[in-house]
């Protein structure tokens, strides 16, 4: 775990994501893939802002990508401003 990137901010959803690397033993990116299995409380957004939060930038775009020509959920264009004002929203 300690060859893995560090987050740009440290919030709970990170601890979640750590832990379950730990207990799981999962790699960075699957455990972040795994936050979108709780439905209510975390979706594709925030799957996707995690990616961008451990600076995972090639996985957050093939999985915007992937996301936009998929039937599952469709990530569009206009909510980049949304993933901008939610990271910069973050405490330096």
């Amino acid at each position: 775990m300690k060859s893995q990137p560090r987050p740009k901010h440290v919030t709970y959803t990170t601890k979640l994501i750590e832990w379950e690397m730990e207990t799981r033993d999962q790699t960075l990116e699957q455990s972040i893939y795994s936050l979108e299995m709780a439905l209510p409380f975390y979706d594709q957004y925030d799957v996707l802002c995690q990616l961008i939060n451990y600076r995972l930038y090639r996985a957050a775009f093939a999985f915007a990508l992937t996301r936009n020509f998929a039937r599952k959920g469709r990530i569009s264009i206009i909510n980049w401003k949304y993933f901008r004002d939610r990271l910069s929203s973050y405490p330096a």
